[in-house]
């Protein structure tokens, strides 16, 4: 399904210039003479009625320019399927973050949960040296944990 066009920055710009006509149109009558009102009133028109018009033509242009099919025409198209993320995957990426930023997270979730795939593995927890964080307290570098995690694969 096609997306509605956000017109909220063209539209509140077009409002705020014509505020600003209004705004300066309102001293000019009262400060200038009655015999140039008419005149003032007139420029001021004309520049609203320009703002109006240059705003729409602003829309139909962009109308256009999206392909602007009909309801009927977009039910034609088969709707693409989402990208689903395995949460596996999601959490590990969540896990290696947080120990980036935390070096106790580090410390009391990865680094438990390394020494026990080291484990199965058939690695000692002593041939697996742990990485040194990072000053006040942050976790390890990302590349001190690939080296880690490289170490983990390469040893069967």
């Amino acid at each position: 399904m096609r997306q509605p066009i956000d017109h909220t920055y063209r539209g509140s710009v077009a409002l705020r210039f014509l505020g600003l006509i209004i705004a300066a149109t309102i001293p000019a009558l009262l400060l200038f003479p009655a015999d140039l009102r008419p005149a003032i009133l007139r420029v001021a028109l004309a520049a609203g009625l320009a703002i109006a018009f240059l705003h729409l033509v602003g829309r139909l242009i962009g109308a256009a320019r999206d392909g602007a099919a009909s309801d009927f025409e977009q039910a034609l198209v088969p709707p693409t399927a989402p990208v689903r993320v395995d949460s596996t995957l999601t959490q590990l990426r969540d896990e290696i973050r947080y120990s980036r930023t935390s070096r106790r997270y580090f410390d009391k979730v990865l680094w438990p949960r390394l020494l026990a795939l080291a484990s199965r593995r058939g690695i000692a927890p002593e041939d697996l040296p742990k990485p040194a964080g990072w000053p006040r307290h942050r976790g390890p570098s990302l590349k001190s944990m690939s080296d880690l995690v490289d170490r983990l694969e390469t040893r069967k």
